[in-house]
């Protein structure tokens, strides 16, 4: 879930067996890590999820490894993404 908003989506992408053709900007980008947490972790727990914290650490890891990426990631892209 990291890299989406750190790097961008963009192209066809199947949600729940949805699909959609989308562009999302890398809004996170401009987030601290610490910021960038606290909203995926929001996001991983609210509307009925139930899913684990992200911690900073995280979100700094993926930021160090992506940080050489420009272009947004497609849906196959982000799939080989761990």
């Amino acid at each position: 879930m990291i890299p989406i908003p750190l790097i961008g989506l963009s192209g066809p992408v199947s949600v729940k067996d949805q699909e959609w053709n989308l562009a999302m900007p890398a809004m996170g980008a401009r987030l601290s890590d610490e910021d960038l947490a606290a909203v995926l972790s929001y996001i991983r727990q609210s509307w009925g999820n139930n899913a684990s914290e992200i911690s900073p650490e995280q979100v700094q890891k993926v930021r160090a490894a992506m940080s050489n990426r420009t272009k947004p990631l497609t849906a196959i892209e982000l799939k080989s993404v761990r």
